[in-house]
């Protein structure tokens, strides 16, 4: 299943991976295994990438996990740590090329550029551009809509009660046995939850039906999903009375995401089951208030046996982002919401909550700014973006210069200018340098880019000509070390191309998805050595795709020092097909 690793033979970067249908052997090695299951396929899922590498610029690989994955059969990471490599020996020892632009006669010309964190514009008179600029960002969460997350690393009787059969915690999952001549096994929540909310988790059923009820006292709401192998019907209920139906097939042992929403207020619900939509109904009198019942039953005594895995209750299926410039959006869990009046909201119907990472970007699609809490990001949560200062900073300024942004003006103080933007919007879209008669010197522009915690730099040159002129100088001596001026007349040269090398990457981590997983990989502080094999199929490190939507993974490699990284990762999924 894994591809051919070389580290010494470079490939073409793929950016996100070309995952495709899994070969002929593969089905069948599966198959005899006992790994396919009814309406599944296999997929491979393949991503590489170089890149020059040092403690600040990493290396990222980007990989989507098709739509409706149900489990990953095999998943790792490789990467070879190798030289740094430049066409320019400066570059190859760590330092940086700048560019100017040519001076007019007896003139100065001034360039301002942003510093070195983030992505932003480019310094007006200085051609060339492409100057990286820190985006001055912060995001925050102003409220949660978390009610409950039980991944059952505990005990029970942290959050449940046992009214039928016997309930365990095995291998991190909360399994429900029928004993005691019962039908049933289950567990209800020690909580009691109001208004609307959004239900979800992981379930396997061993032997029987799923029955997962919500706003459970004297009445309740309850979908019943069969779990047999063969086609079924499965049903959403309000007490004993049917709202919705519809034909399922699921297979016991196969683990399955489910999610339920709620509005209390309309009445409207909405069953998802492996990503899809399968349940959906409107109460004209809605439930207001109860307790969650997970149960599992068999219609014949002491069979049932179910497990559920990371139940999560919030209150809406909705994040929002606030404070965005017109035309960036918000994404997590492969949804993404453009802002309307400068507020993304983001629908995450079909994704399984929580989620671990959400990022802001630009109208280019560049991240500016991400959001991560593990396993911390739940439909109604309430962010805002915002910058992280309220001072923007120039540096590099002459005598007596000053530098200017959306009415704000600030004079040099050893060389630097501080502008305080108390009372001005962000962001702005320009920033200038100006002499010590007010005229212009540089300009930095970058559309809806500027903000409060920028530092940028200004730097400046000068050329003066004449009239051709001659000196006369009678012969003499110097008795002291000296240089001559030589003009050489208009000319060229031939390219020499050399390459050269310098340090190797070490001390690498390793980042799955905004989570340092070096040290759970072996690697301690930071990998020093070549890996030709990292298992990172592991329980919560990797987002699975859901309903018809691809879900991107990200890894980021990062070095101590500079160097480079040849990076893969090969693997193979199941996913459910369409039915």
């Amino acid at each position: 299943m894994p591809r051919e690793w070389n580290p010494d033979a470079p490939r073409k970067v793929v950016e996100l991976s070309d995952y495709d249908r899994g070969s002929l052997d593969d089905l069948l090695y599966l198959a005899r295994r006992g790994y396919l299951g009814s309406n599944e396929v296999a997929q491979s899922v393949y991503a590489y990438h170089e890149d020059s590498v040092d403690a600040t610029y990493s290396a990222t690989l980007k990989f989507w996990m098709p739509r409706a994955t149900t489990r990953i059969v095999d998943m790792g990471l490789r990467f070879a740590l190798l030289p740094f490599r430049s066409y320019s020996k400066a570059a190859a020892a760590g330092g940086q090329a700048t560019v100017t632009s040519g001076a007019s006669s007896a003139a100065d010309t001034a360039a301002v550029a942003a510093g070195t964190s983030g992505a932003g514009g480019t310094g007006a008179t200085a051609p060339g551009g492409g100057v990286d600029a820190p985006t001055g960002l912060t995001i925050s969460r102003s409220s949660t809509g978390k009610l409950l997350y039980d991944p059952f690393d505990g005990a029970v009787g942290d959050n449940w009660t046992v009214p039928y059969g016997t309930a365990a915690i095995e291998a991190g999952e909360l399994s429900l046995q029928a004993s005691g001549d019962s039908f049933f096994a289950g567990v209800t929540s020690k909580a009691t939850y109001s208004g609307s909310l959004v239900l979800g988790g992981w379930v396997t059923v061993t032997a029987g039906r799923v029955d997962v009820m919500w706003h459970y006292v004297s009445n309740y709401y309850r979908i019943q999903i069969p779990v047999t192998g063969a086609a079924g019907t499965t049903y959403l209920h309000r007490g004993g009375a049917q709202l919705d139906s519809e034909a399922l097939t699921a297979t016991p042992g196969v683990q399955y995401a489910f999610k339920i929403i709620y509005n209390a207020a309309t009445g409207a619900i909405s069953v998802y089951w492996g990503g899809t939509l399968i349940l959906s109904a409107t109460d004209a009198a809605p439930l207001t208030s109860g307790q969650i019942y997970l149960r599992g039953y068999h219609a014949t005594a002491n069979t049932a046996h179910i497990h559920y895995d990371n139940i999560a209750v919030s209150t809406a299926n909705t994040i929002t982002v606030s404070g965005l410039p017109t035309g960036w959006d918000a994404t997590c869990g492969g949804v993404s919401a453009t802002e309307v009046g400068g507020v993304a909201t983001l629908d995450m119907a079909g994704v399984a909550l929580p989620q671990t990472t959400l990022q802001v970007r630009d109208a280019s699609d560049a991240v500016k700014v991400t959001y991560t809490s593990a396993s911390d990001v739940w439909g109604g949560d309430v962010l805002a973006v915002s910058d992280a200062s309220n001072t923007i900073t120039v540096t590099g300024l002459p005598d007596g210069w000053d530098a200017t942004c959306g009415g704000v003006t600030a004079h040099e103080v050893n060389g630097t200018a501080t502008l305080d933007m108390e009372g001005v919007a962000f962001p702005q879209s320009t920033l200038q340098v100006r002499d010590a008669s007010d005229a212009v010197k540089a300009t930095f522009t970058s559309a809806d880019d500027i903000w409060g915690g920028n530092v940028f730099a200004a730097s400046w040159e000068h050329t003066h000509t004449g009239p051709s002129h001659e000196h006369s100088v009678p012969s003499h001596v110097h008795l002291m070390p000296h240089t001559h001026a030589v003009d050489i007349a208009d000319h060229e040269h031939a390219a020499v191309y050399g390459i050269y090398e310098a340090t190797t990457a070490t001390g690498v981590t390793v980042t799955i998805n905004g989570t340092d997983r070096t040290a759970a990989l072996g690697g301690g502080a930071g990998f020093t050595a070549d890996q030709d094999w990292l298992d990172i199929n592991r329980t919560g490190w990797l987002t699975f795709g859901v309903a018809d939507a691809n879900c991107l993974n990200t890894i980021i490699l990062t070095s101590t020092q500079l160097g480079r990284i040849r990076a893969q990762v090969d693997g193979l999924v199941m996913r459910t097909l369409k039915p």
